[in-house]
């Protein structure tokens, strides 16, 4: 499964309604800080790198899906999230979504990566992650 789209999210039950949790949003934002922190001056070969990177990302997402009084139970929803409420991050999604799937091709079939996938790739992602750190805090910054 590749892409599923907010309305089938929503109808699936994927994503409900639980109410603003910004608490848990503002943890999952401290954590995703001192993670990214951490992949960003690491030394460790790309293939952790990767996952430790796309596992901000997640965490993130799971920051601003709670600051909307929303859960989901899985990644795919969550990109379909940030199209949903931020379609100006279209290219974003799409990346994402890429790196998820490179991620579970690692995790979950053994594939190896592409030596320079990460080269290649790292500004950008890191670049996603600056702009959802961004768009995180003003959102708490906003309800505080």
């Amino acid at each position: 499964m590749n892409r599923l789209s907010w309305e089938d999210c929503i109808h699936q039950k994927i994503v409900v309604e639980q109410g603003k949790d910004l608490e848990r949003s503002q943890s999952l934002l401290n954590i995703s800080k001192l993670r990214f922190a951490f992949w960003k001056n690491t030394q460790a070969p790309d293939f952790l790198k990767v996952e430790g990177y796309y596992e901000v990302i997640k965490e993130l997402l799971l920051s601003l899906i709670y600051q909307k009084g929303l859960n989901c139970l899985n990644h795919i929803c969550l990109i379909a999230f940030l199209e949903e409420f931020y379609p100006n991050l279209n290219f974003e999604a799409n990346k994402i979504n890429q790196l998820r799937i490179f991620r579970n091709d690692v995790n979950y079939r053994g594939k190896f990566m592409d030596e320079n996938y990460l080269k290649n790739n790292e500004v950008q992602i890191n670049a996603i992650i600056v702009k959802l750190l961004s768009i995180s805090e003003s959102n708490i910054k906003e309800e505080n």
